[in-house]
């Protein structure tokens, strides 16, 4: 056996080994703690309830998207209480769009904790994940509140809804829809109002991060006054290694767009690890005599902060980007975007669950290669000529 394959079969045999620790922890937690929820008959309605969210596992893409939710139910509830129990890391995120908000980290002591020095009561709380932990079963089963939502999850009893959909197929957003349509059965809302909620368009809630965004604003003010007259924010990374762009793809777009748009700058956007790996690139690409002039429009952003990185995402006339959470964010600030999804070979298509909302955007596929889920799903398999071509109308003069 191979390297390579001897290699991915400790993955294979690691991954599995934690999905079965998984699973039976899970079991023993169910033996005792799935129980019915019961409604009191002394319960009743408020004309305005109540709403707590539970958003612990920390991904900033679905709690982006998780924003759809809160708009929703304040345009369904105008004056509700909603708060938010979430990762610490999406406080920023969270707290100036809803009543209240606590974070701590998805584990089982924090959340016990937690779950010991509330006092708080709430008509309906809604557990946003799909896979659930012992933290969400313990805060799911104590926590005081006669109606209790889950995403699929059937099988637990302690729910006393079940918000049903295809978590293979369905977008993101129809969760949420369809947690707002079994809402309204239980609290209605006048007619008049529902008519205007169909009339709302999706999307997400991200403008309260742009006003104490100076750094990006005088940053881009900096970048125009060189006579640039558009901008083109460039991620390459996205978490994975196969969903990832490499140098060779990394290369090509900023070379061919500040080659092909002299009025336009490229600025790319990463973490403060991937920020090293980018000017590692730079350093190797700086090399290239051909790209030497070039190179002046090409920029590596420095900002940490997600209010900067939206603000210049807001900015930008264009994004390009891997399937990852900066899809949302130019989703959630109406910035025209190109996003490269790897192509769907399996039961779950990620392109139909993660696809952008809104109408300034264009998907392009990286098709596979073969059958070998170790390099034949790269994303750098994707047509770089097909991302400039659906980037062109977005950046010519």
């Amino acid at each position: 056996m191979g390297m390579q394959k001897l290699d991915h079969f400790i993955r294979e045999l690691n991954h599995k080994r934690i999905d079965a620790l998984r699973a039976f922890r899970m079991q023993f937690l169910k033996s005792f703690l799935d129980q019915k929820t019961s409604i009191s008959s002394h319960f009743n309605k408020p004309e305005l309830p109540s709403f707590l969210i539970l958003r612990l596992d920390g991904k900033l893409g679905d709690s982006i998207t998780s924003t759809y939710l809160i708009e929703m139910l304040k345009a369904q509830y105008p004056g509700c209480q909603i708060s938010v129990v979430a990762d610490p890391s999406s406080k920023i995120l969270f707290k100036p769009i809803v009543s209240q908000f606590w974070g701590f980290k998805g584990k089982l002591w924090p959340a016990l904790k937690w779950l010991i020095a509330t006092r708080e009561n709430f008509d309906v709380l809604i557990c946003t994940s799909q896979m659930l932990t012992p933290s969400t079963v313990f805060l799911c089963r104590f926590l005081s509140s006669p109606f209790k939502f889950s995403f699929v999850n059937s099988d637990w009893q302690l729910f006393s809804h079940h918000v049903n959909y295809d978590p293979m197929r369905d977008h993101v957003t129809e969760r949420y829809e369809k947690t707002l349509q079994m809402i309204e059965q239980i609290f209605p809302i006048p007619e008049e109002r529902k008519q205007r909620l169909k009339e709302k368009s999706k999307s997400y809630k991200l403008d309260h991060l742009l006003l104490n965004a100076k750094s990006a604003q005088s940053f881009v003010q900096r970048i125009k006054s060189q006579g640039i007259q558009k901008i083109c924010v460039l991620n390459a990374f996205a978490g994975a290694k196969l969903r990832n762009f490499s140098e060779q793809t990394n290369y090509q777009l900023v070379h061919k767009i500040l080659e092909d748009y002299p009025h336009v700058a490229v600025v790319s956007i990463a973490n403060r690890g991937d920020r090293e790996i980018l000017r590692a690139w730079s350093r190797t690409q700086h090399l290239d005599r051909r790209f030497l002039e070039l190179r002046k429009r090409w920029f590596i952003s420095d900002f940490n902060s997600l209010e900067d990185s939206v603000a210049l995402i807001k900015a930008a006339d264009l994004v390009i980007t891997p399937d990852t959470s900066v899809v949302h964010m130019a989703c959630a600030v109406g910035t025209p975007q190109v996003a490269i999804f790897r192509e769907d070979i399996g039961p779950e298509k990620n392109q139909n669950i993660w696809t952008p909302i809104g109408e300034n955007f264009k998907i392009v596929i990286a098709k596979w290669r073969g059958k070998n889920l170790e390099s034949d799903g790269d994303i750098n398999h994707v047509n770089v000529a097909e991302i400039l071509e659906a980037s062109h109308r977005f950046l010519k003069a």
